[in-house]
């Protein structure tokens, strides 16, 4: 989820705000599952939990808490893994959406291609000088590298 995040903050700068999106989308379907992981996990542990009570359950202040989370790995067992489920599927659907966005939507140098001086389709519009010409040129290569 951190590379997402960061992926976002680069693709927000460069002003590729539809990728952008979807790696905060990815990066936050990421960061649901991971909490849910945890909690499937610490829904497992209830025959830790138990041991732990019958170990450490007349402590006054670790036995409440111990029965507490026994009680509540109980609970998030039956109901997390569907929902992990989920999560994991949409991050396979945001992954396919991010794929489609990078290989087969233009990037910022076709487009720069599309409306050169060589450019093949001639009802295209050209940049007004060729200072500006190049400008487009140097940040297109600058932001698909």
């Amino acid at each position: 989820a951190w590379y997402d995040i960061q992926d976002f903050y680069q693709n927000a700068k460069l002003d590729n705000y539809s990728i952008a999106g979807f790696y905060a989308l990815r990066a936050a379907t990421q960061l649901g599952a991971a909490s849910l992981s945890i909690s499937v996990g610490l829904g497992l542990a209830s025959p830790f939990f138990k041991y732990l009570l019958q170990k450490y359950g007349n402590r006054p202040i670790l036995g409440p808490l111990i029965k507490t989370g026994a009680r509540a790995s109980t609970a998030l067992a039956a109901r997390m893994v569907p929902m992990l489920r989920l999560f994991f599927g949409l991050n396979l659907v945001i992954l396919s959406l991010v794929l489609i966005e990078i290989f087969i939507l233009p990037d910022a140098l076709q487009r720069y291609l599309d409306h050169c001086t060589f450019r093949k389709n001639r009802s295209n519009g050209i940049a007004d000088t060729e200072e500006r010409e190049i400008e487009i040129l140097q940040n297109a290569i600058r932001s698909t590298l």
